[in-house]
């Protein structure tokens, strides 16, 4: 029933736009709202591109026939037009295919019936409004728009054709309700099989005997390959690199903590007296619970529908870790670039900057507090110039201040580089592992608890060190490889201690031996792999120095793999499934551009600010569009991205001139709706800019940038027609 009731939930934010008095809550709220139609799986966004294609056809061909009319043709071929109504016929048999699979998974799953045969019934009727509009050839003419004769040639955004967008969308929505309904089950399949690894932990934490060890622990085996099995899909399912990254981490953990369990569990059911054995066993314990926390969260994450408060989906997942140095360096330019373009209120500015600032002075305590650093005294004065620089007047010089904030960057990265080599140079945790095992053995007390006094310090040392990594590196998957270290890292120096503790009291004892022996291992390997992730780091900050964009062009008829501009590279080609992507975000692209066109031909004042800006905006997404399908003045990915600059630019341009149409409006329903709009642009306007600021090397991430640059102009395209459409209320009011 928790599931059923959020599901509900989340379906009516997909319905109903959300009625909120606090701007903070509202702008929460309706991010919400539009995370529940995110697609983060790749399984997902692969079904819908053949549906995509399709569609692409029927609207594309208005642009085609736009073009025979202007050549002096008035209607398209006979052959044309049968190939169109085979389309319609296509798109309404597939849907309905995939309409009878939805409502048998619906029949099989009561958690998302009701939700599911609501988003197949909406699918079919779609479905059928498309082949019902192009059941005559004369029919799919008027319908498109096409120019029939020269005297009609301006009636672009006819009832029919917006039909046609309408169906269109409906059919795109209402599909991906289904994928991301059908996704619930797969999620609640990991979820299930989380649940079963759990009840086999709980059950071996309480087991007291070898005999019952040895069946739980064959059970907890088996249920823990079925979590391996379904986690792995899921991990390679997800589109987050962020994301995979944590569920690889997890699922290592997972992994190693089977070999513990059983190294552990041997030398406390031969000396369950001992305080050491139990506490080794309990650390163990510990570090698995951890995990399976934070696979649940992940999971949950993945999915769509999903509401955390839900008491069947309750986890007890915090994170340890706070915003890195990196993270907080980039809200504090994206604050300080609001500040500059004038998108936030007045009476808020400050606040958002200082709050900002506020979290960047704390991201640098980890350096600030250490010991161990030798800038300790610049770091402060540059955190001091930083402060002042922004508190001197209320629109602060944003070039100085960033300036400043390199400075401080830098010294971050070459501070946690030295004392990083200076670890790596002085190989101290080889001599310390091994005087552990040997004093241990001995039982020679004295030196044993000294010893592991120095690794205790040299441990903390290490875990700083992880931390000061995360802050300075530029990477996300760095940043939770970090992460990972971190944990790992923890564990372990308590394992050893405990572990070797057990060594002393019971030295002939081959299970507390093999115990130790085991964590050092771990340790050493762990040490290893820090030392390649430094490398793979500093190899990162040197690339970024010295390495350019590698920018790819999307293949193009008669120029593939091919640069316009002359210069003699071979680009790497795009994978049909990657071009399929791209297709589908330019469709909807176009479907938006359609939508804010017909918004903008409603108004009468065609040399109106707010229509004359968001005409421009249309014709740069129209241009994005074209830039998916090969074509249109935009050759490169550099193109695009200097394109959704000039988008950026007229959207805080826009921003500027409506607050000020607003001011002018009376109080009622349409302003505060209004204001609600344009509280979301700022969010929009940061999440285009931090995707553009991104620096990529390689194919891969190139098209991923591509990729989400293209979301989020959509996006913003979005929420630009709304604003156009209530401003055309409200003067029509």
């Amino acid at each position: 029933m928790a599931s059923e009731c959020s599901l509900n939930q989340n379906s009516e934010l997909l319905k109903n736009e959300p009625n909120l008095t606090d701007s903070n809550n509202n702008q929460k709220n309706n991010s919400n709202a539009f995370e529940s139609y995110k697609i983060k799986t790749k399984s997902i966004e692969n079904t819908l591109l053949p549906l995509v294609t399709q569609i692409s056809t029927l609207i594309n061909f208005k642009d085609n026939l736009k073009r025979l009319s202007q050549n002096g043709s008035n209607l398209c071929s006979e052959r044309t037009a049968k190939a169109l109504l085979k389309v319609g016929e296509v798109v309404h048999l597939a849907v309905e295919r995939f309409v009878n699979v939805g409502e048998s998974i619906a029949i099989e799953n009561n958690c998302i019936k009701y939700e599911m045969l609501e988003a197949c019934k909406e699918a079919r009727n779609a479905g059928q409004s498309i082949r019902s509009q192009t059941q005559s050839p004369n029919s799919i003419v008027n319908i498109l728009g096409v120019i029939t004769t020269p005297t009609n040639a301006g009636s672009l955004f006819s009832n029919e054709k917006i039909t046609m967008i309408q169906s269109a969308n409906l059919l795109l929505n209402s599909v991906t309700k289904v994928l991301l309904l059908a996704d619930v089950v797969i999620i609640n399949q990991i979820l299930n099989s989380k649940n079963k690894v759990l009840m086999s932990v709980n059950k071996l934490e309480s087991c007291l005997d070898i005999y019952s060890f040895v069946s739980l622990f064959s059970q907890y085996g088996s249920d823990l390959i079925e979590l391996a099995h379904l986690s792995g899909e899921r991990q390679n399912d997800l589109k987050d690199e962020k994301k995979k990254s944590q569920m690889s981490s997890t699922r290592w953990i997972l992994e190693k903590s089977t070999v513990m369990i059983l190294s552990s569990f041997k030398a406390y059911l031969k000396h369950m007296e001992c305080e050491c054995a139990k506490e080794n066993v309990s650390l163990v314990f510990s570090l698995l619970h951890q995990a399976l926390d934070t696979l649940h969260y992940l999971i949950v994450d993945s999915g769509s529908f999903y509401d955390f408060d839900a008491p069947f989906y309750s986890s007890n997942y915090t994170s340890k870790f706070q915003l890195s140095f990196t993270n907080t360096l980039r809200q504090f330019e994206d604050s300080l670039e609001l500040c500059t373009n004038n998108m936030l209120n007045e009476k808020n500015d400050q606040n958002v900057l200082f709050e900002s600032l506020n979290k960047l002075i704390e991201s640098t305590q980890d350096f600030t507090e250490s010991l161990n650093v030798t800038q300790r005294e610049q770091i402060l004065n540059q955190q001091n110039e930083i402060r002042q620089k922004t508190l001197e007047s209320i629109r602060p010089n944003t070039q100085n201040i960033l300036k400043e904030c390199d400075i401080l960057k830098k010294i971050l990265i070459i501070e946690t580089l030295q004392l990083t080599n200076e670890l790596f140079k002085k190989n101290q945790d080889a001599i310390l592992l091994n005087s552990i095992k040997t004093y241990s053995l001995a039982n020679q007390y004295d030196l044993l608890i000294e010893t592991l006094d120095i690794f205790k310090e040299y441990s903390d040392h290490v875990l700083e060190i992880c931390k000061m990594l995360r802050h300075v590196c530029a990477l996300d998957v760095f940043e939770v490889t970090c992460e990972h270290h971190y944990t790992i890292f923890e564990i372990l120096s308590k394992l050893i201690q405990s572990a070797s503790g057990a060594v002393a009291l019971y030295p002939q004892c081959n299970s507390t031996v093999e115990n130790l022996n085991l964590y050092c291992d771990y340790w050493e390997n762990q040490i290893n792999d820090l030392s390649i992730l430094v490398k793979e780091i500093q190899e990162n900050f040197q690339g970024l120095k010295k390495s350019k964009n590698v920018y790819l062009s999307l293949p193009r008829p008669g120029k593939h793999g091919t640069n316009v501009r002359g210069i003699n590279k071979i680009v790497n080609k795009l994978d049909s499934t990657e071009r399929s992507k791209i297709a589908k975000l330019g469709l909807e692209m176009k479907l938006i551009q359609s939508e804010i066109d017909n918004e903008a031909a409603k108004w009468n004042e065609p040399h109106n600010e707010i229509v004359k800006l968001a005409k421009q905006m249309s014709e740069i997404a129209y241009e994005i569009h074209l830039f998916t399908r090969g074509e249109g003045s935009l050759k490169t990915t550099q193109d695009l991205f200097e394109h959704a600059e000039g988008f950026l630019t007229n959207g805080v341009l826009l921003f500027g001139i409506v607050k000020q149409f607003v001011e002018k409006i009376p109080n009622g329903y349409l302003k505060d709706e209004l204001n609600l709009l344009l509280e979301r642009l700022p969010f929009n306007f940061k999440q285009l800019k931090n995707k553009l600021k991104q620096t990529t090397i390689g194919k891969t991430a190139t098209f991923n940038k591509v990729d989400y640059v293209i979301q989020d102009t959509r996006d913003f395209m979005n929420l630009i027609a709304k604003i156009v459409t209530n401003c055309f209320l409200c003067c029509t009011k």
